[in-house]
């Protein structure tokens, strides 16, 4: 009984390896193209899920992140901001060590920002600069927290107020 039970948890792990090795080989010929632009360019779109359900059956798989992360690209590509923003929050949630989590942070806000999610954007851009203060982004991001949800009416009128309150400002004198 202990034999078949051993044979048993044998073939299961053996199974579940070759099916993840399997899927890694499928996908494999795309694995030059997941790091930087050439992901949008050199990837069919169709990829994208591919990537997803990968790195969610796999997570602990050396490929799963640079999967996921060339999903959320291809997203961001194809459009789909809302399914961007949420592939880009599940990489940081995923692997918060990656060296790219500070582009999905950026990734996420910005998708959420643009699916009209701006409650959601806030809080992911707000939770950027707590935990890169250093980052080249920071006064970028803090620049464009005001501007969130805000209709092209609001703009206008921000744009008005600070012109007026520029024009108040007494003039430097020029230094000799």
């Amino acid at each position: 009984r202990i034999y078949l039970l051993a044979l048993y948890a044998s073939v299961a792990l053996i199974s579940c390896t070759t099916k993840e090795q399997k899927l890694a080989s499928a996908l494999e010929p795309f694995d030059r193209f997941i790091t930087g632009k050439e992901v949008l360019d050199s990837i069919p779109d169709s990829m994208a899920s591919r990537f997803v359900s990968f790195a969610a059956e796999f997570p602990a798989n050396e490929k799963s992140p640079n999967y996921l992360f060339a999903a959320a690209a291809l997203f961001e590509k194809q459009g789909k901001t809302y399914r961007a923003a949420q592939t880009f929050e599940s990489f940081l949630t995923r692997y918060p060590k990656e060296p790219r989590t500070e582009k999905a942070y950026i990734g996420a806000a910005h998708n959420y920002e643009l699916s009209g999610n701006f409650d959601k954007s806030r809080e992911l851009y707000e939770q950027f600069l707590k935990t890169y203060p250093q980052s080249p982004m920071v006064q970028s991001v803090k620049d464009n927290l005001p501007l969130i949800g805000k209709s092209p009416e609001e703009l206008l009128e921000m744009i008005r107020k600070k012109a007026a309150a520029d024009s108040l400002k007494p003039a430097v004198p020029a230094q000799p």
